[in-house]
């Protein structure tokens, strides 16, 4: 049963999260994302010709 809670805990903080942000316009081109954590509330980016990662903001 624990199991179950933990993964009904995750997908309700997903609906904290916007379903159409897949994609990002920055200045320098177009960021996709990687990563949703849930527990700092973040959204990572990372940009095509990049290996950094970036949080949004």
């Amino acid at each position: 049963m624990l199991p179950e809670l933990r993964i009904d805990t995750y997908l309700d903080a997903l609906q904290g999260f916007p379903n159409d942000c897949d994609q990002l316009e920055v200045a320098k081109g177009r960021a996709y994302l990687i990563k949703k954590d849930i527990f700092k509330n973040l959204m990572w980016y990372s940009l095509p010709d990049s290996n950094k990662q970036y949080p949004s903001l």
